[in-house]
């Protein structure tokens, strides 16, 4: 299993929460290898951190299609049409 780790700076976080939840999520549903997502929230600094969790390192690596761009962008990522996340792979899990 492989993660892709997506960190969204300060921000409106009850905004931000309800894009992934309706809207980002969704459409990660949709996607071949989509094997769950984790929302951490640090409310002091107002930051996120998204963790999207995929079957493969392929599919965790493949560039996001541009319908995910969109989404990102509400996120507040600076550039999301040529963002990649970085990937990590999942060393233990219970």
């Amino acid at each position: 299993m492989y993660v892709q780790a997506v960190e969204v700076g300060a921000g409106a976080l009850d905004d931000l929460s309800r894009t992934i939840c309706r809207e980002l999520l969704p459409a990660l549903r949709t996607e071949r290898g989509f094997s769950g997502a984790l929302s951490l929230v640090d409310r002091e600094t107002e930051t996120t951190l998204l963790l999207i969790f995929w079957e493969t390192e392929e599919e965790a690596a493949r560039p996001l299609p541009p319908y995910f761009a969109a989404l990102l962008a509400k996120l507040g990522l600076p550039d999301p049409a040529t963002y990649t996340p970085r990937v990590w792979e999942v060393d233990a899990r219970a």
